[in-house]
Parts: C-alpha cells; structure tokens; sequence
C-alpha cells in the first residue's frame, strides 16, 4: 500500500481503479485535506494567509510501479493525474505538503 496525490479538486472513493499500462491498482480511501501556503521554502518561510486543499489517498498498487511514477486514476468517468508519493506530509521545517 502506498500514499498517492492527485492533481485538480476531486478526491477518489475507495474502489476506484488506476490505470498505468493497464490495471495498476486500486484505492482503499482518499480525501480532500487542507494546507497553507508558505511564502518561501525551507528555514526561513513564514505561512501566508491563503490555504488550499489537495486531494491524497491510500492505494494497493502493482508491484512494477514505484515511487515517484505517474499514475492515470479513472474517477467517475473522468481521468485525473496522480503521482506515488513516499509520503503525505514532510516532516522538514516547515511542515510541506507533497504535491506535484
């Protein structure tokens, strides 16, 4: 099972297939999660006022796939881009969200 983010404001229900040459897996839950953006990166990066929310979830995935890959997830007749991510959130200063 590995974490995966999707692009665009929709967030995948458990069930939903994922396509990569194929059948690449499927989802066991996502939602929508808020972040706020930073003003810059690393040490010195203050949190803005703006928030934004990302769509993550949980997924069992074919074994070829691996982290950092590309996925196509089929949602509701629509197709979304994903990525396969190590993790949801860094634990570097300041708390980042990974997205792509």
């Amino acid at each position: 099972m590995f974490p995966i983010t999707l692009s665009g404001q929709e967030s995948p229900d458990r069930g939903t297939k994922f396509l990569q040459m194929g059948p690449g897996g499927h989802v066991t839950s996502g939602t929508m999660v808020p972040y706020w953006v930073f003003s810059e990166r690393g040490i010195l990066s203050e949190p803005t006022d703006e928030k934004r929310m990302r769509s993550i979830a949980l997924a069992y995935i074919n074994s070829d796939l691996k982290e950092g890959q590309k996925i196509e997830v089929s949602y509701r007749g629509k197709k979304l881009e994903g990525v396969i991510v190590e993790r949801h959130l860094s634990g570097e200063a300041p708390l980042t969200p990974i997205r792509f």
